[in-house]
């Protein structure tokens, strides 16, 4: 792996596999609140009330979405290593993260 001058500056930086998971998390969160728009708009109609409206699919698909995207974007953003503050207080890690 290239040694970058962001990677120099800040070692504790996510690798781009984990950034990109992180950002295409966002974005697919996003796409899932998008899809719900037009059910509540169409529920805007009715005082808000989702109550007696059917499931459409736009709706469950953008509620999958949304969970999909919260699992990437979690993945993302948690770092790859334990950071070294971390190592250095192994009774404070939980067992499956704990150094030899």
């Amino acid at each position: 792996m290239k040694d970058t001058a962001l990677e120099r500056a800040a070692p504790h930086a996510p690798e781009r596999s984990r950034e990109r998971a992180f950002w295409l998390g966002c974005g697919i969160i996003a796409v899932g609140v998008v899809l719900h728009l037009p059910t509540l708009a169409e529920a805007h109609r009715m005082n808000n009330q989702l109550h007696g409206m059917g499931m459409e699919g736009s709706m469950l698909l953008g509620m999958a979405l949304i969970g999909i995207g919260v699992v990437s974007a979690v993945w993302g953003a948690l770092p790859k290593r334990v950071p070294a503050w971390m190592q250095s207080s192994p009774h404070i890690l939980p067992r499956r993260m704990k150094h030899p």
